[in-house]
């Protein structure tokens, strides 16, 4: 079965341009005119607005306005009116301040589930050139974009020979953009010249185009051209996974008991007990939950019932019935049951959505998870591949820690009576590291939380074995230390490698074992009152908000006092990844740790792999 992507689908945005030559004056004629259009963006020049007109005075229903005024001459100003129901963000702008040089402003508009388009609007003053400061703005930012439309009033006449058409055309001829081919725009008793000007990245999109007078705001004509955006429909989503929800979980657990563990108890390296414990359970796997190919075509609508199915089957039928034949009253009942499915549709999906928070109202995190899995909410992150190589990634993520071996430093020789050992790990504080671990992503060994949660009555006793044998040896597993790192893009779009932040994927059972040893410290520490006084971080009872109070009543304390007080911030870039290991194990030597567990954390540190 061949699932790949053949088609595509235009989205169709309408815009147009229109020299204003003073806008407030004309804004109800404006209004009038404008409200009977279609147009999904109106781009302005001459606005002559200042900032002290407000943008609700020259406000226009069912759209935002964006603008660049002129401040310290009359005259000029840029805008652009978008329709609420597309998404702009303004990605670059002339100076306000009058300098004589071109007035521009740059935005992107985002469709719904289709690419960017990135919008410009040009006004160059007459007699003036300089028009190179957009130009190298727009050649700029246009390579990221598939789509690009400039709009503008450029005062240079593209029907006569001169200097400065010439290098308008050569500007467009460079970067492969084409002049929509409009007519004389800009009339007067004597002249009739073209001086507005739209301008696009492929003339192949440009469905329609036109023009017509505005006499009420100016003596330039409306520019107008519909563009098609190209929307590739959405390729399948494939993946591997495995069918745990439908696993037998009394024959799965049955197999488990019949494996032969005792080879597990001789093996004398915990890197082969680790090897031992992963074959064991992978294979039992996959008898009972084997690994398949799913392809996703389309999130599914749960609310999408069999009967809601139904009608939307009569629904399509009936419009087939009427469409050949071109009858009128099949087409009225078509007309009349296409509106009752979109009633029952709105209903089924409002039900749902109702449901899905009754019983979390309380619960601010489940609400918003809910909100996530049900695609109500949006990441403003970039969602694509990275467009930088791995191997660079992976260059900029390794560069960050210094990583000194454990052996640089001494150790003392003999343990105090009290020093720090890990001790063995109990069933409980096992199960309940296991039920901390959230994440259920698959990595090096291929064992998630879930499949362990699964084979938990069986392994539990052997898991607990080699848990405590890696104690007992001060080894941590090799297989442990690999992690799997994901790109995760800071900025929505990113320009560099350091823009990415890594994000660790570790075996289930690494992040179960270090829960386990977390605990331990943490009490240790806290039972012989060795944290810094000082410290706000991954400490029971204190927070950000413990250390700004600190800050505060150290402040006031001062000015009781009649102090100076000189407060200085520190900030650390990536400063986990910055501690010498070296110096973390020779800590933890003077904090009375004994020398197995120094070496345990030791080998834990040790000889870490990741890949991008």
């Amino acid at each position: 079965m061949d699932r790949s992507l053949s088609s595509t689908r235009p989205r169709h945005l309408s815009f147009c341009h229109v020299n204003c030559q003073s806008l407030l004056p004309h804004i109800d004629e404006f209004r009038l005119h404008f409200m009977s259009k279609t147009y999904h963006v109106i781009c302005l020049t001459e606005t002559w607005l200042k900032p002290e007109i407000l943008d609700k005075m020259v406000e226009l229903p069912g759209y935002k306005l964006l603008r660049r005024d002129r401040v310290g001459k009359l005259g000029g100003g840029v805008g652009i009116f978008v329709a609420d129901s597309l998404q702009v963000s303004v990605l670059s702008a002339s100076p306000e301040l009058y300098c004589r040089l071109p007035e521009f402003l740059v935005v992107e508009l985002k469709l719904p589930n289709a690419p960017a388009l990135l919008l410009a609007v040009v006004y160059r003053p007459p007699r003036l050139g300089h028009l190179s400061v957009f130009e190298d703005r727009f050649t700029e930012i246009i390579p990221d974009y598939s789509h690009g439309i400039v709009f503008g009033d450029f005062n240079a006449d593209l029907n006569a020979a001169s200097f400065d058409t010439v290098h308008l055309r050569d500007f467009c001829t460079a970067n492969g953009l084409h002049i929509v081919p409009h007519g004389a725009t800009h009339h007067t008793a004597t002249s009739s010249t073209r001086l507005d000007l739209c301008i696009v990245n492929d003339a192949s999109n440009v469905r329609s185009f036109g023009q017509y007078p505005v006499s009420f705001l100016s003596a330039h004509d409306l520019i107008f051209a519909e563009y098609d955006v190209i929307v590739p429909a959405r390729e399948p989503i494939s993946f591997t996974c495995r069918g745990l929800r439908r696993v037998n979980a009394k024959a799965l657990l049955q197999d488990l008991s019949a494996l032969d563990w005792e080879p597990l108890y001789q093996l004398q390296s915990v890197d082969e007990k680790v090897d031992f414990l992963n074959a064991a359970i992978l294979g039992v796997f996959d008898i009972h939950a084997p690994k398949k190919q799913v392809y996703v075509k389309r999130r599914p609508a749960p609310w999408l019932t069999a009967e809601l199915r139904e009608w939307i089957r009569r629904r399509d039928q009936l419009r087939r019935a009427f469409v050949k034949p071109r009858l009128p009253h099949l087409h009225v009942r078509f007309i009349a049951l296409r509106n009752e499915v979109k009633a029952m549709l709105r209903a089924a999906r409002d039900s749902y959505f109702l449901d899905c928070f009754q019983a979390e109202t309380d619960d601010a995190a489940k609400i918003w998870s809910r909100l996530w899995d049900l695609g109500l909410l949006t990441s403003g992150k970039a969602k694509t591949a990275p467009v930088f190589p791995l191997e660079a990634l992976n260059a900029q993520f390794l560069s960050a820690g210094l990583g000194v071996p454990a052996q640089d430093f001494q150790m003392s020789s003999v343990d105090a009576v009290d020093a720090f050992r890990v001790q063995p790990a109990s069933r409980e504080s096992f199960e309940a590291a296991l039920r901390a671990t959230a994440s259920d992503a698959l990595v090096i060994d291929g064992i998630s939380a879930t499949m362990l949660r699964l084979a938990f009555p069986v392994i539990r006793e052997h898991i607990l074995h080699l848990l405590n044998f890696s104690f007992c040896s001060s080894e941590f597993p090799l297989a442990w230390k690999h992690a799997l790192v994901c790109p995760i893009p800071k900025v929505a779009t990113p320009t560099s490698t350091s823009d990415y932040r890594p994000i660790s994927l570790l075996c289930t059972l690494s992040k179960v074992f270090e829960r386990i040893v977390a605990q331990q410290v943490k009490a240790y520490l806290d039972s012989r009152n060795l944290r810094d006084p000082f410290q706000s971080a991954y400490r029971k009872y204190h927070s950000t908000q413990s250390a700004l109070l600190r800050i505060v009543d150290d402040a006031r304390k001062a000015i009781d006092n009649r102090n100076m007080s000189i407060v200085l911030f520190f900030v650390f870039s990536k400063a986990f990844d910055c501690v010498r290991h070296d110096l973390l194990l020779v800590t933890l030597d003077e904090l009375n740790f004994s020398v197995s567990a120094v070496s345990w954390f030791a080998s834990y540190l040790g000889c870490r792999r990741m890949a991008v």
